[in-house]
């Protein structure tokens, strides 16, 4: 089972315009020499001025197609540092709620480290046959899923005109 992990170092936020004077976001701090706000991005809060409604950088992290970041790194290597430029695409705009009003986003930078780990992870594997030959087949493993201790099943059901219907299905380990 493969795990794509990273962690986040640092990360700017770039303005379309300038901070208005006395514009101070929520549990930040403006850089005095880049009069940029400051605060692990993870856990600030902007608008999405499309719906009016209020996103994560996570959200936007995971919308911003970087996956391909991973392509390179092998599992269980080193921790590969990149910086990464996310531009906010003008169509669908961002911005950062502060007690004043709102900052419209232009993009962010951030460093983070990414590594992927790798770890073996027993699987149960059941086949059913009957007296025309195999009736399904079942791949299990144990996995966290939404949190909490699951099962994770793959199973493949041949069917009689030739074709194959596979099927994924979880289910909790919680009793």
């Amino acid at each position: 089972m493969l795990h794509q992990k990273s962690k986040f170092f640092r990360d700017k936020c770039s303005l379309i315009n300038p901070l208005p004077v006395g514009f101070i976001p929520p549990d930040l701090t403006i850089d005095e020499k880049t009069k940029q706000p400051r605060r692990d991005v993870q856990t600030i809060a902007y608008l999405n001025k499309k719906d009016g409604k209020s996103i994560t950088f996570w959200d936007i992290w995971q919308g911003s197609k970087t996956d391909s970041i991973f392509n390179s790194i092998q599992p269980n290597a080193e921790r590969v540092k990149h910086v990464i430029n996310i531009k906010i695409n003008p169509e669908f705009p961002i911005a950062l709620i502060g007690k004043q009003g709102f900052a419209d986003i232009e993009g962010f930078t951030v460093i983070a480290e990414f590594w992927i780990e790798e770890k073996r992870q027993p699987l149960t594997c059941r086949k059913y046959e009957g007296n025309d030959g195999i009736v399904s087949e079942m791949v299990e493993a144990e996995s966290i899923i939404n949190g909490e201790p699951g099962i994770f099943a793959i199973h493949r059901k041949p069917e009689k005109d030739g074709r194959t219907t596979f099927s994924v299905s979880t289910r909790s380990l919680k009793r």
